[in-house]
């Protein structure tokens, strides 16, 4: 248990620190994701729940749009990784193989 903790301290740790030094703020720019349709919503949320079902929380779309408005950025893979990780950090502390797999999951389904 206490490897686990450790492990994902140190991802989140990583994660911050590829933000820190892109220099990213937490200012949106380009064009805003659209919003989903209430069925590709629920596709959506039911997709990510197959990494955890803690990340389909009350905020998960509004994160995903997140995730979509970087990728239109053109964000780099560690900037892009880093991001989610810390976006998602308070509902689910997720890894970063986690990460990779709901930027595949946003990506396919909700950008």
């Amino acid at each position: 248990m206490a490897g686990g903790l450790a492990h994902r301290v140190s991802t989140i740790v990583a994660a911050l620190l590829l933000v820190l030094a892109s220099g990213c703020t937490s200012q949106i720019e380009g064009h805003p994701a659209p919003q989903p349709k209430a069925e590709q919503e629920r596709a959506y949320r039911a997709a990510i729940r197959s990494i955890s079902p803690a990340l389909d929380d009350e905020r998960a779309v509004e994160r995903g749009r997140a995730t979509c408005e970087d990728l239109q950025m053109g964000r780099t893979r560690g900037l892009l990784l880093g991001s989610v990780i810390l976006r998602h950090f308070e509902a689910y502390p997720m890894n970063v193989p986690e990460a990779q797999e709901l930027i595949r999951i946003t990506r396919r389904m909700l950008c």
